[in-house]
């Protein structure tokens, strides 16, 4: 099997392409850091680590608990986000109620 070289968006943090999950106890800044990183991606904005941001690029934001249209995109617009390269899918699963063990 031939190995693929992985493509960065932000080198060693974050994959091009990939799912990446942000978990945690309520009220820690899960989604503040989420929205955080679409906006600085939108914007082809720094790191926060002060390295750069190779090109703006698009983010999907699947959430559980936080409504885009009332929450997420007002705080998106006042992070200064390219709000039409940040898209959102309203209702996709409900935790944990959509899910059985």
């Amino acid at each position: 099997m031939r190995e693929e070289r992985i493509r960065w968006v932000w080198r060693g943090y974050l994959e091009a392409g990939a799912l990446v999950i942000l978990e945690g106890d309520p009220s820690t800044g899960k989604s503040t850091i989420a929205l955080d990183l679409a906006a600085r991606l939108s914007r082809g904005e720094s790191w926060p680590d002060g390295s750069r941001c190779r090109r703006r690029g698009s983010t999907l934001i699947l959430s559980a608990e936080e409504k885009m249209a009332k929450i997420g995109r007002p705080r998106l617009r006042r992070m200064g986000a390219e709000l039409d390269l940040i898209h959102d899918v309203p209702r996709l699963f409900r935790l944990p109620g959509d899910f059985v063990r």
